[in-house]
């Protein structure tokens, strides 16, 4: 079973791959679209894509909750 992030910002990715790395998890996609979308000064090109954790949801979301706090 994995953990799927939606709408993850293209600036937390690199975070993410360090963490999952650090935990011993492995990030089994990451799909981040790089289209640049501007309306009324808002830039989205920081949201996109999912990152996908290999493993047990229970256990990557109790490790990344342990290492946060």
């Amino acid at each position: 079973m994995d953990i799927v992030l939606k709408n993850v910002k293209k600036v937390h990715l690199p975070v993410l791959k360090s963490l999952a790395k650090a935990l011993g998890f492995e990030i089994s996609q990451a799909g981040i679209n790089q289209a640049k979308i501007k309306s009324k000064g808002f830039d989205a090109k920081a949201f996109s894509g999912t990152v996908k954790f290999k493993g047990n949801p229970v256990e990557i979301q109790k490790e990344m909750r342990d290492e946060w706090e």
